[in-house]
């Protein structure tokens, strides 16, 4: 919507339910009812399918969907009875502090909304300053950004590349075996190692059996695509892969098609490491990409930027929502105003976002891959063990009849660039990071 119509309105009162006159209201709410719910994610849905692309990330979704922390809070905002817009606080964040994503129902743009909605968003997170991510690096969003206060501070690149080009054989390192994960069994060993790989990214590194089994719980988890690698019967390092759009019904080879093929031992020499520790999906979240310590291995989803590491984690979740099959309006910007990462995931996991809207897939494009999280135990630095899961991993997206594959990389973080680049990756499209002013007392 256009940013001057933003910066003149008044801004909107709270209250504590559905505004029924002229005047939009807003409330601030913990945990919402069925029926908030079901209408939040219909709005959610209008704007996917107006924008081509899902204006929230993975965390809040799963908020949503199961609950979250009590310490969040949704903001609804009311518009002549209807609910016009949604925002999320997620103040769980000790160090980065609290993050927000909203969205403005397409019908309702042009009112100034998204920067009474922002506004109220700074209220609610009180003396601490707050972090917001825009999906797309378009005016529109840095005008309203601009207009609330808040300053740019941070841009993730997604990157993408065929998956019909040609994609290398893995080099596997002598006494590794790869096989696929297994529901039931793998949990604890798996978040043991989540926590080393990711031990300087709590968004990602903090997760517990209860984040775990809620992404074991949504319609796109597949443990074919969930590569693990062992040494001595040890987990090292994995490469969790993700399919946006589609049930995991797809055409294509299984995962004892591929080399190796499931518990099998890959051979071949060792490569060089992947850089770049991602937490892909995103806005932690399916967005964003967290570099992870740069004292592990370079290797391959969202967070700050480091050194090339061993560990790419699910952005705060940039993900499905973050791959437009078309360029984002004009007006995607304000109306969709969202944090990258909000406790992402993809990180807390960028992610990655909502599974709805228009086209084949259900938000806005055909089915598409994406790099969820790779992560390698620092022990491992120097086998090449990140590239060779990355390889797996889109090799088997391949054999699933995808198209294409995509993730996330902080823009700082020419190591990894580079890295991804000669994999095959190019630049997509920027999802970029707002951090704005504190104010005293809260809404």
């Amino acid at each position: 919507m256009p940013e001057d119509d933003a910066a003149s309105s008044a801004s909107a009162g709270s209250s504590d339910g559905p505004g029924t006159g002229r005047q939009p209201e807003i409330s601030v709410r913990g945990r919402l009812t069925e029926v908030e719910t079901a209408t939040v994610l219909a709005l959610v849905g209008a704007a996917t399918e107006a924008d081509g692309a899902g204006p929230l990330s993975e965390h809040v979704m799963l908020h949503l969907r199961y609950g979250g922390d009590p310490r969040a809070r949704n903001l609804l905002l009311y518009s002549s009875g209807e609910l016009a817009g949604y925002a999320h606080l997620d103040p769980t964040d000790p160090v980065e502090g609290p993050s927000g994503e909203l969205v403005i129902h397409p019908a309702h743009r042009g009112q100034g909304l998204g920067l009474q909605l922002t506004r109220a968003l700074v209220a609610s997170a009180g003396q601490l300053p707050l972090r917001l991510w825009a999906h797309g690096d378009l005016p529109a969003a840095t005008r309203l950004a601009v207009a609330a206060g808040f300053k740019r501070v941070r841009a993730l690149w997604q990157m993408r590349r065929s998956l019909q080009a040609r994609i290398g054989r893995p080099q596997v390192a002598d006494g590794i075996t790869i096989r696929t994960f297994v529901v039931g069994r793998d949990e604890e060993q798996w978040l043991e190692l989540n926590r080393k790989a990711f031990a300087r990214h709590p968004e990602q590194g903090a997760w517990t059996r209860a984040d775990l089994h809620l992404r074991e719980r949504e319609p796109w988890f597949d443990p074919d695509g969930f590569f693990l690698a062992e040494r001595g019967g040890k987990i090292v390092g994995f490469h969790w892969t993700k399919i946006h759009g589609r049930g995991i019904e797809a055409p294509g080879s299984r995962v004892a098609d591929l080399p190796g093929g499931p518990g099998r031992e890959l051979t071949g020499g060792p490569g060089p490491g992947l850089p770049g520790g991602h937490t892909a999906a995103g806005q932690s979240g399916s967005g964003g990409t967290a570099d992870a310590d740069p004292a592990a291995e370079p290797s391959a989803q969202h967070s700050p930027a480091a050194e090339p590491s061993a560990q790419h984690a699910p952005a705060t979740e940039p993900s499905a929502q973050h791959a437009p099959a078309t360029e984002p309006s004009a007006q995607d910007g304000a109306g969709r105003l969202a944090p990258h990462g909000a406790g992402r995931p993809a990180g807390p996991r960028a992610a990655p976002p909502a599974d709805l809207g228009a086209g084949p897939s259900g938000h806005g494009h055909e089915p598409i891959g994406e790099v969820y999280v790779v992560g390698v135990d620092p022990a491992e630095r120097g086998t090449g063990l990140g590239r060779a899961l990355t390889v797996i991993g889109l090799r088997y997206l391949r054999s699933r009849g995808l198209f294409q594959v995509m993730l996330y990389v902080d823009e700082t973080n020419t190591a990894a660039i580079g890295l991804y680049e000669s994999l095959g990756f190019s630049h997509w499209d920027t999802d970029v990071m707002f951090s704005g002013p504190a104010v005293d007392g809260t809404a």
